[in-house]
């Protein structure tokens, strides 16, 4: 799975966070050579970030959101 994330503040100065999943599903059809590959993205959050944006702050916001997402941490790759 490949995350992209942005953070963005508002005119009021309120932070948020939006977190998508990437990833490739193999799908096996019945005929042999029928197997095909589907692109899928999905939206993880949209998430308000109450404190500083900033290295560790994201770094737990972003590891919060995927385990709230119950991602299995061995299709992460940090």
């Amino acid at each position: 799975i490949s995350f992209t994330a942005d953070v963005w503040s508002t005119d009021k100065l309120n932070s948020y966070l939006v977190m998508m999943a990437h990833w490739i599903r193999h799908e096996s059809g019945n005929a042999p050579c029928s197997s095909q590959l589907t692109m899928k993205a999905a939206l993880i959050a949209f998430h308000y970030l109450p404190s500083s944006h900033m290295g560790e702050e994201l770094a737990k916001a972003i590891l919060h959101l995927i385990d709230r997402a119950e991602i299995p941490v061995d299709k992460v790759c940090f």
